[in-house]
């Protein structure tokens, strides 16, 4: 066996076993393969499913981490090995290689979800919240996804968005077991944070002057528990898009901006290729400078209507 076609074909053979779970069997095959070939990246991919389905998770760490190095550019490969990462409890690893994968692979819904445990792992809970409502935006069908995203709301004491989506998570899979456990919990402490609330108010200290008893509210709008809670979720709401337009003005920074930087200066000091690689150098710098510059007036866009927001409450 050694033509790239007997190759492929004992991979296929390999992918039956899979299939049909017999994984040791699979493995099996799928060694002969990377024995002949090492760079076979359907033959480690293979290898690192099974050993995932076998929780064998450092060989499947090794397998994927191989798959990487073999096709850099394919986002599922990153995606894949940071969800191992994950199982293995090395969130801050995977969240850095799941960032990586979801820049080559902008519509995999697996991949934003799986950024999102990282995200709430590393008790990130606004950066939880965008990366599992980018996986929803991607596939409404994601039941996991809501179910996870009620899990983030319920960490922060959001109770009432947790009860939202823990009933469209249910709205899809009815027989999501997680999702019910949890809108019970949720819907308890609704209850319990309504028996909190004294019905009959806070009592006056008739010893002190009226203005000395809270004097920065002396002159504060008063707000129904309505009103306070859309207040709430408003700020909130800003709050999260302030901090995804930030990762977002960084992340072009780290991967954009300074790529092109440098490859500029390369190509400055060292005349690569003559004058019309300068000029196609500098052109994708200045198009990451505008795009830098776009990026950081939305940022203070949201910046200012979050100060406006607070001043409108000291009037």
């Amino acid at each position: 066996m050694s033509s790239p076609s007997e190759v492929d074909a004992l991979c296929e053979k390999a992918r039956d076993f899979h299939r049909q779970g017999q994984l040791a069997k699979a493995i099996t095959l799928y060694e002969q393969v990377v024995e002949v070939d090492d760079a076979h990246f359907d033959a480690h991919n293979g290898l690192g499913m099974a050993f995932f389905a076998l929780k064998d998770f450092d060989a499947a760490i090794k397998h994927l981490t191989r798959m990487t190095k073999i096709r850099p550019w394919d986002g599922k490969a990153l995606i894949n090995l940071g969800a191992v990462q994950n199982s293995i409890g090395d969130h801050k690893t995977a969240m850095e290689t799941l960032r990586k994968g979801v820049q080559r692979e902008k519509r995999c819904a697996e991949g934003y979800y799986n950024l999102g445990i990282a995200y709430r792992k590393t008790s990130q809970l606004a950066m939880a919240v965008s990366a599992y409502r980018e996986a929803i935006r991607i596939n409404p069908e994601m039941a996991e996804a809501y179910c996870n995203l009620a899990n983030v709301y319920f960490d922060m004491g959001n109770f009432q968005q947790a009860v939202v989506n823990y009933n469209k998570a249910l709205d899809i899979d009815p027989r999501l077991q997680r999702a019910k456990m949890g809108l019970a919990s949720a819907r308890k402490s609704i209850d319990e944070s309504k028996k909190e609330n004294n019905p009959f108010g806070r009592l006056v200290d008739l010893k002190k002057p009226h203005e000395l008893q809270n004097p920065s509210v002396t002159d504060a709008p008063e707000m129904t528990h309505e009103e306070r809670f859309k207040d709430q979720e408003a700020v909130f709401k800003l709050a999260v898009d302030i901090e995804e337009s930030t990762e977002e003005l960084f992340e072009q920074v780290r991967d954009e901006l300074e790529v092109v930087l440098l490859a500029l200066s390369r190509s400055i000091v060292r005349g690569q290729h003559g004058a019309s690689t300068v000029h196609e150098s500098h052109e994708s710098y200045q198009e990451a400078v505008r795009k830098f510059a776009r990026l950081r007036r939305t940022l203070k866009q949201k910046l200012a209507r979050l100060a406006a927001h607070e001043e409108s409450l000291r009037k």
